[in-house]
């Protein structure tokens, strides 16, 4: 079923940018890069193992990257200034439209589903990724009653591939 055009108004938080930022950081996507890292942290152990700090040295490079990752990315949103970011979203059977302020400045976007690089949707939000690491954030509490629903439904159907829900159960 073709959903209605869908207006949204929405005023994003600091959590949920912040919910965002760790989704993306840990979906599959992500993985290939924890392996590459734990690869390397496997190849610095057997590299160590001659040494006498052969026990230590993975382990250590494996704390320092997962570390690195999280005081940066999740830490680090807490200490920057925040901006109140305003959006208006249209949803429509063929398109997608974005009007944005934040801080006195606006930015508008429109763009055909089919130029979507990835839909991600968990049981909160809808993050539709315009490139592999921006999203627009759309908040399902914003949706107008039983939309959410039907957009979900729509955009798998026409997305397949590029639309993955993490923690909703498919209908």
């Amino acid at each position: 079923m073709i959903p209605p055009v869908t207006e949204i108004r929405t005023k994003l938080n600091r959590e949920e940018l912040k919910a965002f930022t760790k989704h993306s950081l840990w979906t599959k996507r992500s993985q290939k890069s924890y392996l590459i890292m734990v690869l390397i942290s496997l190849f610095c152990l057997v590299g160590a193992f001659m040494g006498e700090y052969r026990l230590l040295a993975a382990p250590l490079i494996f704390l320092i990257f997962f570390g690195a990752i999280y005081f940066k990315f999740v830490r680090g949103a807490d200490k920057k200034p925040f901006q109140e970011i305003s959006n208006f979203y249209r949803l429509e059977p063929e398109q997608f439209f974005n009007e944005a302020s934040a801080a006195g400045k606006q930015s508008t976007v429109a763009f055909r589903w089919e130029q979507v690089h990835r839909i991600d949707e968990t049981p909160t939000h809808f993050y539709v990724y315009q490139h592999t690491n921006a999203a627009h954030v759309l908040p399902k509490r914003d949706f107008p009653d039983g939309t959410a629903a039907l957009w979900s439904d729509y955009l798998s159907t026409q997305l397949k591939g590029k639309y993955d829900r993490f923690g909703v159960r498919k209908k």
